[in-house]
């Protein structure tokens, strides 16, 4: 969240990928996509854990693979410029998502 990013020390960049969930960037949506969700567990875990469970890999959520792509481009742009591989910070742009494919940022902030 962003107040947890507000006290985080820097360089940091945040990163909210509109129509994530909590669960967008696991690699369990994949399998709760396929399964048609969890409705299953129901019984076992109770409806509330179940959609916890859910949470970003709903068909009303982005594709979680994109949310990968999103992911992992930042995350490798973020180390290869900080850690002085490569100077990659003009892929840690905000623009970035439109060559990874349909998804939108609602948040994106960075403090160097």
């Amino acid at each position: 969240s962003m107040s947890l990013y507000g006290v985080a020390g820097g360089p940091k960049y945040f990163v909210r990928i509109e129509k994530a969930g909590h669960n967008s960037f696991t690699d369990s949506c994949r399998g709760i996509r396929e399964l048609g969700g969890l409705a299953a567990l129901i019984p076992l875990i109770g409806e509330k854990q179940a959609a916890r469970g859910e949470n970003g890999c709903t068909p009303d959520n982005v594709d979680p693979e994109l949310v990968w792509r999103v992911v992992t481009h930042y995350t490798v742009a973020f180390f290869r410029t900080h850690l002085g591989v490569a100077d990659d910070s003009a892929s840690l742009a905000d623009d970035v998502t439109s060559r990874i494919g349909d998804i939108d940022l609602t948040d994106f902030a960075i403090s160097p």
